[in-house]
């Protein structure tokens, strides 16, 4: 975030970004289109968070010499419909930030912009999933935690969440479609084909380099009993780079066991890479009961050059009359920035609770260590953040935050910052 804030777009960038602006163009009249012949009318939202931001090391480098201040602005726009066969949304976020003092008063700049869209289609005994999501942000950008946490509450972290330090500006473009057909039978067929795109622009980072993942993955669900169902799947894979053009092939299988309080199971999957072959085991038994739920896996995997490593995770979900509590810890092998293989802890711990009528506060920490199997230089990414809301008005809210992030790499100095938020935020509603 320091230096120029004037932003300079390749050819390349703006080639990318105009695609992208045609194909959500075409999105956006075939909902238009669609909504028509639906009974209930589509629905517009906009989210507006605005205030002040200061910050102990907006650039966030290892030896920071001044400090920043800036207002911000983030704004998200939704479209959304639902009806009783299928539902549509459409999100675009931004973030605007104009330098008031120190190292940030350059001018006005975006460091991130996102779009997303989603479709589902219900079908007899299944339904069909699409999803797509274009992100653009200056690599320092500190991503909010809900970004690594999908829909069934899992995390999922960024193939170069170790490497996004430095200057200049990354580009993500996801997409993936998922059809279920047979769902409440005796056979359950799901298909997902999809993939991923990381470009990079004014790095100054040379080691970051533009790739390519691309999947297709069959699985079957077949009911043994009425309490016990077994899975099989293939998933197939490539990673492409300017040095790398790999392909991967997984095989797995499982069992699970229905119980009056949960679930508990068993897995195995044989993956043969391009580096070698790993083997992974696990067992794992979810809770369910009125205060919440646990679920938790453990197993071991042995990676391509032998070694076998402990891995698994914990997740909770603990609900209270005014609060919850969420806990997330993980750890596996994983495939890194480069597809190289990584062993990933990760743990993140959230909690919010309503003080009172009007008030609430929050509080998250994130710890994530990655550590390359062939010994090379790892990474450990913390943060800790405190939140506190308070409703003025029926429509507007005030917003207080702190937060601290810490980045350690191997061989590397030490990069820290502090930042201090104080804002007012609004969410207007309107139905077409």
């Amino acid at each position: 975030m320091g230096g120029s804030r004037i932003i300079i777009t390749t050819a390349t960038g703006r080639h990318r970004l105009a695609q992208a602006g045609l194909c959500l163009a075409a999105l956006a009249v075939g909902m238009a289109a669609v909504a028509q012949d639906l009974p209930d009318p589509p629905r517009l939202t906009l989210d507006v968070d605005s205030g002040l931001e200061y910050s102990n090391n907006p650039g966030f480098v290892a030896n920071p010499t001044e400090s920043g201040l800036w207002a911000r602005t983030d704004l998200r726009f939704g479209f959304s419909d639902e009806t009783p066969l299928s539902r549509v949304s459409l999100t675009a976020d931004v973030a605007l930030r104009a330098g008031i003092s120190g190292d940030t008063k350059d001018g006005i700049d975006l460091p991130h912009r996102r779009l997303a869209f989603s479709y589902t289609r219900d079908l007899v005994g299944g339904a069909l999933d699409f999803n797509a999501a274009l992100d653009d942000s200056r690599i320092d950008y500190q991503r909010p935690l809900s970004d690594f946490i999908d829909t069934d509450g899992n995390i999922v972290l960024p193939d170069d969440l170790d490497a996004l330090t430095g200057s200049g500006w990354r580009q993500s473009l996801s997409y993936g479609t998922r059809l279920t057909l047979g769902e409440g039978g005796t056979l359950t067929t799901r298909l997902a084909l999809g993939g991923s795109d990381l470009s990079y622009r004014d790095a100054s980072d040379p080691t970051l380099d533009n790739s390519h993942r691309r999947y297709a993955d069959l699985g079957f669900d077949i009911v043994v009993t009425p309490a016990t169902t077994a899975e099989i799947g293939l998933r197939y894979s490539t990673y492409r780079d300017s040095d790398q053009d790999d392909e991967t092939l997984a095989i797995r299988a499982g069992l699970s066991f229905a119980r009056p309080d949960g679930s508990y199971g068993f897995r195995i999957e044989h993956e043969d890479a391009p580096d070698g072959t790993r083997l992974r085991a696990s067992v794992n038994r979810r809770i369910e009961r009125p205060w919440g739920s646990l679920d938790g896996r453990l197993g071991a995997t042995r990676d391509e050059n032998g070694d076998v490593l402990a891995s698994g995770s914990l997740r909770l979900i603990y609900d209270l009359p005014s609060a919850q509590l969420t806990a997330s810890l993980g750890r596996d092998v994983q495939s890194g920035s480069d597809d190289a293989s990584e062993l990933r802890t990760s743990l993140m711990l959230g909690y919010t609770r309503q003080l009172a009528p009007r008030s609430n506060m929050s509080f998250n920490a994130t710890y994530i260590d990655s550590s390359p199997t062939d010994g090379s230089a790892g990474t450990t990414i913390a943060s800790l953040g405190l939140g506190y809301g308070y409703e003025l008005t029926q429509d507007w809210s005030l917003n207080l935050g702190l937060t601290h992030r810490r980045y350690d790499e191997d061989g590397a100095p030490r990069r820290e910052e502090t930042a201090v938020t104080l804002g007012l935020s609004r969410s207007f509603a309107m139905g077409l």
